[in-house]
């Protein structure tokens, strides 16, 4: 339970410290991020015509729906210097033109090809050379459908296409092994008027009917099952034209991006391509910002103490990093939600936020802190904020917030719990700064508010496999399997009555490319977001119904093959159903295999809690980038009594590439999951698109806590590794159990390599890099710790105040797709505890050149007098190191203080 400290310790420090900032130069803005590529969706009709303009490495692809027996003719041609490959892919993934593709000069054919299976088809035309291209298509045959069969009521839809007077026969045919006759729901004109069939024949398995078509255009049709068969419908069609001589249609169509919705600006291009989630070309770095204890212990924002970076005049500094970047999600913890909680302080909210950009002395955005959070104050609009009623406890914003040079957010008053997920551009990916008046995220409300359907069009251009399964304790059943390339766009398991109650106990295992050990391997109730068994979730990419699906829109793309398999591991029998949408298309690029990391650890002996280690989420070597998370927390119990719910007050550490300070320390475990207050009567279970607390199981000891998280718009992305933590209570030493998946993308090999380290105050190292400084001093070597978890053992540096300009030389790889310099470096700013009075300060600062060529401001705003070792890295620009074996590095502090101990160069990979 959070401890209750006086928020006098605020006003106290407003009027004992005060700071002046010197001005200070600003960067040049950087240039705009180019466009993405794109990749283009379309379904498609026999008939039509479709033409495009793509760019080398861009595809479309066109899904036609049609049946067994379809005979289909394509003429693909390229004007000028175009050119490109065409590849078809039935619903099972093998390709289907082989020898019947014909090539010539700019041109490819197809003249007459037979389908061998029913559902979608997918064209891809892919661009070797920039071009535009035509597409000709000739459909023969069945007709297109929409659904393959038609599934348990549910009925199928189909399309054709008339002109008015046209006689129109339609014939419906179900397989030999039934002998069903499927009833006619209606037939609608596209006017929207219903028109009626005139049933000529119906027997057993067959129906035939007609109609006069009284206007021109698509017709939409309906036929629904009446006695619940899953059998395919093959569907022919034929067609007369009374005054007219019979034709075909063609079409100038342009292919549209495969997209949840059309967002504009670079700042929404992880939202706006959902079903690319799985792409790794990204390689920006994460941070979070929180109001972390710095001593490593439990004060993680409850007096405000620790939000604060400095003082200035009547404001608070609690955010300030060098652009360009990009702000992602911010979450609080307000203290003044009404009720009887410990802590509970009566309108301390009311301060003000203020968000100044690229050093302007007046603020783009001045509001008080629960009108920004409020839901209702354009542009910060539901559901992409929330205050604390609607999380309960904790008040969260996913607006997305660019800024190209600066961003300083300054408080005017006491501002607790934060944490700030942003994120640093590269100097190619800079946007403009963010402008509340030009802000447009309508398309990013709707994706939030459309809760429950697939969030990305995937989903609606998939094939379809459906599997029932009856497992018998201990047995496994193969539900999908699939060789060659394709992706899965997504899950749904039903399972049936009598096994809900059982869910924890049946594990989803999916393997990619043959690996021998499941990629996914997770309780399936934790895999769908609740981990209690069955509990509402209705996460943006997952989502849980009891007494419903269980479904999930994570893609899953596979190089060689995939296996998902449901194994019983309970003692009792269970059945359920499972439906994959999957796309047997390649799914081009970089991407990374979807990963569902499970890990537990269980409450060791009490003598043991004050060895306790962080409980690890996720643990990976190579690269990728871990894209959310699902957990459960509690205790059955200790001395005969229920434990304290302290578990939950565990922070999250996580370390990447090798950087020995955490690049995201948080404040709590519940606030991984933007939720606070757990003590509190207001805190009962909610779900919303990125984040939950869905149950809480309460039995006579027992105690325990699920929740998740989303990480679209905030993903971690590694390079070379990753260990996400949590510590196992306030200061790491209250055991419990903790069991947890992290889902995540990823690849084995590694995207960076050290190449270079120069270890200053030491002679001989100093001259192999060419190290001069003017004016430094050397530092003797003193012992301290990095900041992170309870037990990081204490280490001793030695190095060098660098107050003028200082030059050395680094080694990299010239095939680098840019440069991490790091450094090691006294974050007390040479002014140990308990000397220092306070542990606020302007941090250090600097501008880094390489080989004369400005690179930007490296920048560190925070100091730390308990815990004073700190590792920083700045990004250096490709167009600065690209084929490189060594560059000049000079730094001229902007600041007062600057150390160094150490620097690195990790040259990253392409």
């Amino acid at each position: 339970m959070k401890r209750f400290l006086a928020w006098q310790l605020w006003l106290a420090s407003l009027a004992s410290l005060a700071w002046s900032i010197s001005a200070l130069s600003a960067a040049p803005a950087a240039p705009a991020a180019p466009a993405a590529m794109e990749e283009n969706w379309l379904e498609v009709r026999g008939g039509e015509t479709v033409s495009n303009q793509l760019e080398a490495g861009e595809r479309d692809v066109l899904v036609l729906r049609a049946a067994q027996g379809t005979r289909l003719a394509l003429d693909l041609r390229w004007e000028g210097d175009g050119d490109g490959s065409l590849a078809l892919y039935a619903p099972s993934g093998r390709v289907e033109l082989g020898a019947a593709l014909r090539v010539s000069a700019g041109r490819s054919r197809v003249r007459s090809l037979l389908l061998q299976e029913s559902g979608p088809h997918y064209l891809v035309v892919q661009a070797a050379r920039p071009g535009r291209y035509a597409l000709f298509l000739r459909v023969r045959g069945p007709l297109r459908q929409r659904a393959s069969a038609v599934d348990e009521g549910a009925g199928a839809a189909f399309e054709l296409r008339a002109t008015r007077g046209d006689e129109v026969s339609v014939r419906f045919t179900a397989p030999k092994s039934t002998s069903y006759v499927p009833s006619l729901v209606d037939l609608i004109a596209p006017s929207g008027e219903e028109v009626a069939f005139r049933i000529d024949r119906a027997v057993d398995g067959r129906l035939d009917a007609s109609f006069v078509a009284p206007e021109s255009g698509a017709y939409a049709a309906r036929i629904a099952d009446a006695e619940g068969d899953d059998a395919p419908l093959l569907l022919s069609l034929r067609a007369r034209a009374e005054k007219l001589a019979a034709r075909d249609v063609d079409l100038e169509l342009s292919p549209s991006p495969l997209q949840a919705f059309p967002f504009a600006g670079a700042s929404f291009e992880p939202w706006r391509r959902l079903h690319r989630l799985a792409e790794l070309e990204d390689t920006s770095r994460s941070f979070q910002e929180a109001s972390f204890d710095r001593t490593a212990g439990n004060d993680d924002g409850l007096s405000g103490f620790h939000t604060i970076l400095r003082i200035e005049g009547p404001q608070a500094v609690v955010f300030d990093q060098e652009g360009p970047g990009l702000v992602e999600r911010i979450h609080f913890a307000f203290r003044s939600t009404p009720g009887s909680h410990l802590g509970y302080l009566p309108d301390a909210e009311r301060y003000r936020v203020l968000f100044f950009f690229d050093d302007e002395t007046t603020p783009r955005i001045d509001v008080p802190v629960r009108e920004l959070v409020s839901g209702s104050s354009a542009p910060f609009l539901a559901p992409v904020v929330g205050d604390d009623t609607v999380s309960p406890g904790g008040p969260f914003l996913y607006t997305p917030i660019p800024f190209a040079r600066r961003l300083i957010v300054r408080t005017t008053g006491p501002c607790f719990y934060l944490h700030v997920s942003w994120r640093r551009l590269e100097a190619d990916e800079a946007q403009p700064s963010f402008a509340p008046g030009a802000a447009n995220q309508a398309p990013l409300e709707a994706l939030l508010r459309a809760q429950g359907t697939p969030p990305h069009a995937a989903v609606a251009h998939a094939a379809q496999e459906k599997q029932a399964l009856a497992l018998a304790p201990g047995a496994s059943a193969i539900a999908f399997q699939r060789e060659g390339p394709g992706w899965i766009a997504a899950l749904e398991v039903l399972p049936d009555a009598a096994t809900r109650a059982l869910v924890s106990d049946l594990r989803l295992e999916i393997a990619f490319d043959g690996a021998s050990v499941p990629d996914v391997d997770c309780p399936l109730d934790l895999f769908f977001g609740s981990g209690l068994g069955e509990a509402p979730v209705r996460g943006l990419l997952f989502d849980l119904m009891p007494g419903g699906s269980y479904r999930c829109w994570w893609p899953m793309p596979f190089a060689n093959g995939a296996v998902l398999r449901v194994r019983n591991a309970g003692r009792a029998s269970a059945s359920l159903r499972v439906l994959v949408h999957h796309l047997p298309v390649p799914y081009g690029g970089r991407f990374g295999t979807f990963r569902a990391q499970v890990r537990e650890d269980r409450p060791p002996p009490i003598s043991q809690w004050l060895e306790l280690r962080d409980h690890v989420l996720y643990d990976a070597v190579g690269h990728g980038k871990l894209v959310g998370l699902s957990m459960v927390v509690g205790s059955d119990g200790l001395f005969g009594a229920p434990q304290q719910r302290t578990y939950l007050e565990g922070d999250e550490h996580v370390h990447v590439d090798g950087l020995r300070t955490p690049t995201h320390h948080g404040t709590g475990t519940e606030e991984i999951w933007n939720w606070g207050w757990y003590e509190a009567e207001f805190a009962v279970p909610f779900a919303l698109p990125m984040h939950g607390f869905p149950a809480r199981r309460i039995g006579t000891l027992a105690d325990y806590t699920s929740g998740y998280r989303v990480m679209v718009g905030d993903p971690i992305p590694y390079a070379t590794q990753i260990r996400y933590g949590v510590e196992q209570g306030p200061e790491g030493y209250d055991g419990a159990r903790y069991l947890s998946v992290a889902y995540a993308y990823h690849r084995s090999e590694l995207a960076a390599q050290l190449t270079d380290q120069l270890d200053v105050g030491d002679p001989l190292s100093e001259v192999l890099h060419s190290y001069a400084s003017a004016g430094s001093s050397y530092v003797a070597p003193f012992v301290s710790r990095f900041e992170g978890e309870r037990l990081e053992p204490e280490q001793s540096f030695d190095g060098r105040r660098e107050p003028g300009l200082t030059r050395f030389r680094m080694s990299i790889d010239p095939a680098n797709r840019g440069v991490w310099l790091r450094r090691i470096f006294d974050a007390a700013d040479g002014v140990p505890h308990p000397q220092a009075s306070n542990h606020f300060g302007p941090g250090q600062r600097a501008r880094v050149r390489v080989d004369g060529v400005d690179a930007g401001i490296w920048h560190s705003a925070s100091r730390n007098i308990w815990r004073r070792w700190r590792e920083s890295e700045h990004a250096l620009p490709e167009v600065l190191t690209a084929g490189k074996s060594s560059i000049e590095i000079e730094i001229e502090p902007l600041s007062a203080e600057w150390n160094a101990c150490e620097y690195r160069a990790v040259s990253r990979l392409r």
